[in-house]
């Protein structure tokens, strides 16, 4: 009996000794997951930074962005709260989207890219009554803001129209700091297809893209140089 159940104990591995090449191994992958982990965490820490540093930046929720912008806080603040005050639900908006060229459109101008994003408007402009995370980091309480649906921006190839689909199968939501708009309640057309189009484009007007007008686009670009002083 004795045997037998000695012979038990070593086959599951009770009284043998531990396997030290093994351990090494699984620590040396363990370290390397551990860098891996820190280095993702450090890229997401810089697009968060560079994509959201004029929400970031901001001294208060209620008197806007901080001196980075070449407006007042004040005329800033007056300004943003009569694009606030104008939203419809249903309307379309853009709002600053900072330096983002991945999925903001606008200009680079004097070497600084000025970029927007484009939004329809799903809730009337409110104060919020307690912190509330966003993708503009974490707002305070009384931040004034108003409830968005995201669009994504989807380029054609050689040609300057600008189309948007919405986010599939379920919207793009987000809360958005009502000092980050910039232009409110203007007419978007559904895209159109041209001579000879592309599969991308035939998928985008199966998705019922929208095309921004270019006017709305100088707008943009002219009122994120004036934020910033660069006009």
């Amino acid at each position: 009996r004795d045997r037998q159940r000695g012979g038990v104990q070593r086959s599951a591995g009770v009284s043998r000794a531990p396997d030290v090449d093994a351990l090494k191994m699984v620590e040396a992958e363990l370290k390397g997951v551990e860098k891996t982990i820190t280095e993702l965490q450090s890229k997401l820490d810089k697009a968060c930074a560079a994509t959201h540093s004029s929400s970031q930046a901001g001294p208060s929720s209620q008197t806007g962005p901080s001196s980075q912008y070449g407006l007042s806080a004040a005329a800033l603040a007056q300004a943003t709260d009569r694009l606030a005050s104008d939203a419809k639900v249903g309307d379309y908006a853009l709002m600053d989207g900072a330096d983002d060229r991945e999925y903001g459109d606008g200009a680079k101008v004097d070497g600084r890219e000025l970029r927007y994003y484009l939004i329809k408007i799903r809730g009337v402009r409110r104060a919020l009554t307690a912190p509330e995370p966003s993708d503009w980091g974490l707002l305070d309480t009384g931040t004034q803001v108003v409830d968005a649906e995201y669009y994504f921006l989807c380029y054609r190839p050689g040609n300057p129209a600008r189309w948007y689909v919405a986010a599939q199968p379920a919207p793009r939501l987000v809360t958005v700091p009502t000092h980050l708009l910039l232009r409110v309640g203007f007419r978007m057309q559904l895209a159109q297809l041209g001579r000879a189009p592309s599969k991308q484009q035939r998928q985008h007007v199966q998705r019922n893209a929208i095309v921004l007008p270019i006017e709305e686009h100088q707008a943009a670009v002219a009122e994120l140089q004036r934020r910033r002083g660069r006009s």
